[in-house]
């Protein structure tokens, strides 16, 4: 359609269907149509006499009177208990492939898929030992996410062992065949390989707030700055610029030996009096 042509009714008629269905994702396609049109009406594309009174018509605002409040329903990522994470870890470094060592490492460094499939050898510093993620490859809204170091437990380092024949430390620590780099779903996929398609790849970082929180004394700003939060008003941030890097090579060294200790099951209980 010409742009000239565009109205609300339009933006409402592409917007309908997935409006209360699909509400992230409508917000997301009415927020790009929204910067289209607005670069239309900046590069007069609508009728030269009325473009600069015309407004934008996918505007949030105008659209959500036609078309309601939307309803979201919070769905957390399915997390696997802390208490069962020995035997999931045992039977995942039994398996084979590039996949099962991408996801061991994310569970081992308690980081985000996209942070996991994006790490690069650059980014290891053996010596300390350490691995920093960038900034702008961090979630964040402003722009202005700073870089994250995270201490590296010895398993860590036994998996970069391990990946140094396949990848030469060059490029992607984690890369497919032809050295691209791996898919999103690689790493749920690798979970429905081992049998659990209940569980989420980023439900792995709430295992870690869980057992970290239950099961040991360290603080809770340690807790969350090993998950890369933000802790603190932004005035403390402003004075406190160190991130307790050594309290977490601790707290993570700590995590990689609870991920190498197998799970504790308890038998069947039987009444004293049926016995």
């Amino acid at each position: 359609m010409p742009f000239s042509r565009i109205d609300i009714g339009d933006v409402v008629k592409v917007l309908q269907p997935i409006w209360h269905t699909k509400a992230e994702t409508a917000r997301r396609v009415r927020m790009r149509i929204e910067t289209i049109l607005e670069w239309a009406i900046a590069a007069t594309h609508y009728n030269a006499a009325t473009h600069y009174n015309r407004d934008n018509p996918a505007k949030r605002e105008r659209v959500k009177h036609l078309l309601g409040a939307q309803v979201d329903v919070v769905k957390h990522h399915e997390a696997l208990p802390y208490e069962q994470l020995g035997d999931f870890m045992r039977t995942l470094r039994d398996h084979e492939g590039v996949g099962a060592a991408a996801l061991e490492w994310c569970v081992l460094t308690a980081t985000r898929t996209g942070e996991t499939l994006g790490a690069r050898w650059e980014e290891i510093d053996r010596s300390r030992p350490t691995w920093t993620i960038p900034g702008a490859r961090r979630k964040g809204k402003n722009g202005d996410t700073p870089d994250l170091v995270v201490p590296l437990s010895d398993r860590c380092i036994a998996i970069l062992d391990g990946a140094v024949d396949l990848t030469g430390e060059v490029g992607l620590l984690f890369r497919g065949l032809r050295g691209s780099r791996l898919s999103e779903n690689t790493l749920l996929d690798t979970l429905k390989q081992l049998g659990r398609p209940d569980v989420t790849t980023h439900g792995m970082r709430s295992c870690f707030r869980d057992w970290a929180g239950d099961c040991t004394a360290y603080p809770r700003e340690i807790i969350e700055a090993a998950l890369g939060h933000k802790v603190g008003s932004d005035v403390e941030l402003a004075y406190r610029r160190r991130s307790a890097l050594e309290k977490r090579r601790h707290l993570m060294a700590d995590w990689a030996k609870f991920c190498a200790t197998p799970s504790v099951h308890t038998g069947v209980v039987i009444p004293i009096g049926a016995a």
